[in-house]
């Protein structure tokens, strides 16, 4: 097992004796850092690694299980990137070099495990976070975890994982009777403990289309149910076989609306008219959510995924499958729940209860300041709570480089009044702090990491004429047809 004690660090081991949880008497062992990083996935390892590189040595991970990488550890087998490695890479350490364009999971196990390597004089494992207080007079976080450890220091990374718990609600009750097998997608592992049977999947997101198409070859039947009319479907590659690179990454000069219109264009010089699948799609092909599979619009067309629309609303009465609310039925052996997570909020992290309870966050932890920071808890960074069609580690490494900067009082945040401007004027522009899939939200994070410079002011210029241009795209046809 890990060293409970990482080598270079020094612990302080008291007389004081707490009660856990479990209500065992144990001695505590206390720890002084700059820095405590709760979590031990992608987040918490890309800022570790971004605290080393800037000398930043005095800092702590604390994973609260027996290993590092998160989601990835328990991803299902066949699970690939739907972001080009080269997004993926910025930011993370240790991928292989030979690695296809869309690595798979044991390309990004590799990464995690090269940068556990380095950082391994910094993580302490199973060391699960049962609280954290801020004490404004000493202008310190005091952290405490169910093994008994308390780190002390002025800086707090939340790097938990941007997931909440798994979204079931109310699928207790409509599948009440139903006789067959029901998992959600996180406990799913692969194909091959499916083969030969009928299988529901209940939701169209990334998750459910992914699982659906890894099965598609295994199961006697396989029908997706989308709630609502389906998303666009992006390939991993596009025309003349070059990969796609759909992350984004800063480029003002690729607004959205710009890249609206391009997809459009591809899709339709790639796939022809999607109706002839039923799978037309509705909206703009960047204005909800982004999904990625190269098989789904294929397999499809050869009937070996069927796609129907509507809800669950029973459990047919020889319990042996579902009634839909359009009337149809569906027979199923297994059915898989890729109904999603819920956003990251209050209950994501129950260590800060005590600090929420005191000091209530005015907007949530769903909307934070430049995506990273909330108003009302200090000198705390919140590590990957965000959402889009964006690389996390590439996001992940400018809040990282952000932290930086504060730390070595480079930069200093605005009062929290000018920060809850910025969080409103944000989310009347774009509907949300945390989405990250336009181009201009990932250039204003670049420039919170690296700061303003004559650079900057330019590019922000061109982002400028760019929003305007797509304001006038916009507009140009109410115009046209208003004219008498």
């Amino acid at each position: 097992p890990p060293p409970s004690t990482p080598p270079h660090e020094t612990a302080r081991v008291t007389p004081l004796l707490l009660l856990t949880k479990c209500d065992i008497l144990m001695s505590t062992t206390v720890l002084e850092h700059t820095v405590c990083i709760v979590g031990g996935g992608l987040s918490g390892l890309i800022t570790g690694k971004a605290l080393k590189e800037h000398g930043i040595d005095s800092f702590v991970i604390l994973e609260g299980k027996s290993q590092t990488g998160g989601v990835w550890q328990t991803a299902y087998r066949n699970v690939r990137l739907q972001h080009h490695i080269n997004d993926f890479r910025k930011g993370l350490d240790g991928i292989p070099e030979d690695a296809p364009a869309f690595a798979s999971k044991s390309d990004v196990l590799a990464a995690v495990e090269h940068m556990t390597t380095s950082l391994k004089d910094h993580i302490r494992y199973n060391e699960k976070v049962v609280e954290a207080v801020y004490d404004e007079d000493g202008r310190t976080w005091t952290v405490t975890t169910e093994a008994g450890t308390v780190v002390k220091a002025p800086w707090l990374t939340v790097a938990n994982g941007c997931l909440g718990n798994c979204v079931t609600d109310g699928f207790s009750h409509l599948l009440a009777g139903y006789k067959g097998k029901v998992l959600h997608s996180e406990k799913y592992v692969d194909g091959s403990e499916l083969f030969g049977k009928r299988v529901l999947v209940v939701g169209f997101g990334s998750s459910g289309v992914e699982i659906a198409t890894d099965l598609a070859r295994n199961a006697r039947e396989l029908t997706l149910l989308a709630r609502t009319d389906t998303p666009w479907i992006f390939p991993r590659h596009g025309l003349f076989g070059r990969p796609m690179r759909l992350s984004a990454n800063g480029n003002v000069y690729r607004p959205t609306w710009l890249r609206n219109i391009l997809y459009k264009a591809f899709f339709r010089i790639r796939f022809g008219d999607l109706r002839k699948l039923s799978l037309k799609p509705v909206g703009e092909p960047l204005g909800g959510r982004v999904i990625v599979s190269d098989e789904l619009y294929t397999y499809v067309a050869h009937k070996l995924v069927k796609v129907v629309t509507s809800e669950i609303d029973a459990v047919t009465e020889d319990g042996q499958g579902i009634v839909l609310k359009n009337g149809d039925e569906i027979k199923a052996d297994c059915i898989i729940l890729a109904t999603g997570y819920s956003r990251p909020s209050e209950q994501s992290v129950p260590f800060l209860a005590k600090q929420l309870n005191e000091n209530p966050p005015i907007e949530g932890l769903d909307t934070l300041y430049k995506a990273t920071w909330c108003p009302e808890i200090p000198n705390a960074a919140f590590m990957g709570y965000f959402f889009g069609f964006v690389a996390v580690p590439s996001v992940v490494s400018l809040q990282a480089q952000a932290l930086v900067r504060q730390i070595k009082r480079e930069a200093k945040l605005p009062s929290n009044e000018e920060m809850h401007r910025w969080m409103d004027r944000t989310k009347r522009a774009r509907g949300s702090t945390q989405k990250f899939t336009d181009n201009h939200a990932f250039a204003e994070l670049q420039r919170e990491a690296h700061g303003n410079n004559k650079a900057a002011a330019i590019v922000r210029g061109a982002g400028a004429v760019a929003l305007a241009a797509g304001l006038v795209v916009k507009a140009l046809p109410r115009l046209l047809h208003s004219h008498p």
